[in-house]
């Protein structure tokens, strides 16, 4: 299923805000590492890191799925 172009628009800007201001996503310490950061975009997740030079963008994720698992994380269930 394709994203709408609403979203894909607005994901593309996202990239060019991120590129230009990377400090504007923040760290989730249970999701991942330090060097990872997260934006929210409408209903994605644009995983990135802040140091590379151009920015390096890991993963897009939907915020509906399961992202530690798509991450490769264990869950914190007991």
């Amino acid at each position: 299923m394709k994203p709408p172009a609403a979203s894909l628009d607005a994901l593309e800007s996202a990239t060019l805000t991120l590129a230009k201001n990377p400090g504007v996503g923040h760290p989730r310490e249970e999701l991942a590492d330090r060097r990872h950061f997260f934006f929210a975009v409408c209903s994605y997740l644009l995983v990135y890191r802040r140091e590379t030079k151009p920015l390096q963008i890991v993963r897009v994720l939907h915020a509906a799925r399961d992202v530690q698992a798509m991450l490769g994380l264990p869950s914190e269930e007991p």
